[in-house]
């Protein structure tokens, strides 16, 4: 019994130290397993981490990138507008220079002109000195006698001596040949009247200010008939011809027109109606 009761209780102890050592060895796996997953995650930490830093480092170098880029195309927006700055400025210093030297040609052309028409109305004003008699008709168009006869004809006192100007034909009055400078953009003068109207006559109704029109010597004044223009007779012509015809000389390229007008009784009696 006591040989049955030693060998139970050896095979107990056996059964214990077996189970003991089952034990150590389960918590040595359990322990080796947490520790090799403990590895396992600091390995991925590692490697996310390594990962982040490339992301990281990707990303800034692609706004250095992007940045010097920006800067890069900066700089040459500020060259072009730089260039473009000085580009304008010569043109600018160009469109300078030709404009001094076309005011200067300007000049020196509307000095030879006035010299001409100083020089066209001494001679005209010499030639209708010694054609008229009357202190009006200082500019006054010299007609040529019908008869080749010196002697002039007598005539009634009461009777008022006619003319025949651009073909019309018993004109009284003066008649007065006005050289218009082309100086300024816009002529400032309007007419009414023609062939086509109740107003036969083609008259000046509108002279403003500031235009080539009102500052011409001798003046023109509201109700002088229009005759012709640059020698072209407006006889016959409808409104819209003698407009014409007055705008085709004002646009041409000669640099002064020439208007010859006749005051009538019409020009004072405009005259006075401005007065009242």
């Amino acid at each position: 019994v006591i040989r049955v009761l030693l060998e139970r209780e050896e095979a107990e102890e056996k059964r214990r130290l077996e189970e003991a050592e089952e034990r150590r060895r389960q918590e040595e796996a359990e322990e080796r397993r947490k520790r090799e997953e403990a590895e396992e995650k600091r390995r991925r930490e590692e490697e996310e981490a390594e990962e982040k830093r490339r992301q990281e480092e990707a990303e800034e170098n692609r706004r250095l990138q992007e940045a010097e880029e920006r800067r890069a195309v900066e700089e040459k927006k500020r060259q072009e507008a730089a260039e473009q700055r000085r580009k304008q400025e010569e043109e600018r210093e160009k469109a300078n220079r030709e404009r001094l030297e076309k005011e200067e040609k300007a000049k020196k052309e509307e000095q030879a002109r006035r010299a001409r028409a100083a020089e066209v109305l001494r001679k005209s004003a010499q030639e209708m000195s010694t054609t008229s008699s009357r202190p009006d008709d200082l500019y006054a168009v010299p007609v040529k006698p019908k008869s080749l006869d010196a002697t002039p004809k007598p005539q009634a006192a009461s009777e008022p001596t006619t003319q025949t100007v651009a073909g019309y034909s018993g004109l009284t009055g003066s008649i007065v040949n006005v050289l218009i400078p082309k100086t300024k953009p816009k002529l400032g003068m309007g007419v009414d009247g023609g062939e086509n109207t109740k107003q036969k006559a083609v008259r000046i109704r509108l002279i403003t200010a500031g235009g080539c029109a009102s500052v011409v010597a001798p003046p023109l004044k509201l109700g002088q008939q229009i005759l012709s223009i640059d020698n072209q007779s407006l006889r016959g012509k409808t409104h819209k011809q003698a407009v014409g015809a007055i705008k085709e000389s004002f646009d041409s390229r000669r640099t002064e027109m020439t208007v010859t007008v006749h005051e009538d009784e019409e020009v004072e009696r405009v005259a006075a109606a401005k007065g009242k």
